[in-house]
């Protein structure tokens, strides 16, 4: 009964009850519903002897020492697959952080920004079974929320995963992309406004080492620098171009990767490392080959 229920409200589930089987053309406010900020609190760590051992302070008054908090976070994006399997996206090293309790900030239907907890989304009370990608930082998170989690908050939430390319390819130089997220945590707060920036690709494919782990992996990269917090958050081309008065559409939109980080030196120039959707879609399938 309950899969029944789900296919049922799966019908809307799509942002705004756009029509998949068009052109598949999204506004920047229509993908707006689909990216969500991911927050972990979490006692900090530090590194003594070659072990991680959290930090407690105590005031000089105080009678007990106390923790310190920190909260490491990032931006994801909901999407959904044509047999209906619902996932969350972000990047490797954003969920490598984000356990049960981590919450999920969505925009809600007054426009205030939602706060649920990871653990909402599926039976992961005890392990938050991400799926990672061997090479790139790239994670994936099935998703079994119940039909009322799905009705009350998540329906018109999910971007349809034909969205995103499975080419091996880097956008075109001449494509504007838009950005998606939230730097420094900005958006998520009294109102949900996720940040939206526009820069163009700067490279073809390139492999770089990555930030997190030294990993070699293939990237393009971006004109403009990304911000701490923008980890993860997706990159379109929404396919909507306007020149004065005139507007013209392209062959629809596309998301071609979410935000790795920041390349930068000792000059002070820094560009955005770009994780490739190729590697999204790999992801997805080597997930599907292992749960046959």
């Amino acid at each position: 009964m309950k899969n029944y229920l789900i296919l049922v409200i799966i019908l809307n589930i799509f942002i705004g009850g756009h029509d998949v089987m068009a052109a598949e053309l999204f506004t920047r406010e229509q993908l707006v519903p689909s990216i969500v900020h991911l927050k972990q609190e979490r006692i900090k760590q530090v590194e003594i002897s070659g072990e991680q051992v959290e930090f407690w302070y105590k005031k000089r008054n105080a009678k007990e020492p106390q923790p310190l908090y920190e909260y490491p976070s990032g931006t994801g994006f909901l999407t959904v697959s044509n047999n209906k399997t619902l996932f969350l996206i972000t990047a490797g090293h954003v969920a490598v952080d984000m356990t049960s309790s981590a919450w999920v900030i969505l925009k809600g239907d007054d426009g205030k920004p939602t706060r649920l907890n990871l653990s909402d989304f599926g039976d992961f009370k005890k392990h938050v079974p991400w799926f990672y990608h061997p090479e790139a930082d790239v994670a994936i998170l099935p998703l079994n929320p119940s039909p009322e989690l799905i009705k009350n908050h998540l329906a018109g939430h999910f971007l349809p995963l034909s969205l995103i390319p499975k080419a091996r390819s880097a956008p075109p130089r001449d494509a504007p992309l838009t950005v998606i997220g939230f730097p420094l945590g900005l958006g998520s707060q009294a109102d949900f406004s996720p940040l939206t920036k526009q820069t163009y690709s700067a490279s073809d494919l390139l492999s770089l080492k990555r930030a997190d782990n030294n990993i070699l992996s293939t990237f393009f990269v971006l004109e403009d620098p990304s911000i701490g917090g923008y980890s993860g958050g997706p990159v379109f081309d929404i396919s909507i171009y306007k020149l004065g008065a005139m507007t013209t559409t392209g062959d629809g939109t596309k998301l071609f990767g979410i935000i790795h980080g920041t390349v930068s030196d000792e000059t002070g120039g820094k560009l955005a490392a770009v994780t490739p959707s190729f590697y999204i879609s790999d992801t997805i399938r080597l997930f599907q080959e292992k749960n046959k």
